[in-house]
């Protein structure tokens, strides 16, 4: 059974029914994968919700796995993050924390933005 992690730009794809975000996703929970996020994308999905928004996508939320941020993978993050600006490349924090999960639940990162996760050790799933 494969393992997939949303990066926010997935759930926000899900919550606008774009394609071809939308059917995989679905897809991938109807046929019993294990869906999760991380409380990064949690945190970066409800930023653009409002109140009432917010309350109608808990449930959904609440219906996927739900993989915590371990203190292993938040060093992880910060040591790629290191190594990758010696290199000239910036990556955020937050897509480095979501690379750290996704490499420690085995799953892969599902996103539209590839380029986000230069990591070679991380398995990416684009929606493109």
């Amino acid at each position: 059974m494969t393992r997939y992690l949303l990066d926010t730009d997935a759930v926000i794809d899900l919550s606008k029914r774009r394609e071809p975000a939308y059917s995989r996703i679905l897809a991938w929970i109807d046929q019993g994968e294990t869906v999760g996020v991380c409380a990064i994308t949690v945190a970066e999905f409800a930023t653009g919700l409002s109140v009432k928004q917010l309350s109608e996508w808990e449930e959904f939320l609440s219906s996927l796995t739900y993989w915590e941020i371990s203190l292993q993978a938040a060093v992880r993050a910060g040591q790629d993050r290191y190594s990758f600006a010696r290199q000239g490349k910036a990556i955020s924090i937050t897509d480095c924390l979501v690379a750290a999960c996704g490499r420690e639940q085995d799953a892969l990162v599902v996103t539209g933005n590839v380029k986000d996760y230069p990591m070679a050790d991380i398995q990416i799933s684009s929606l493109l």
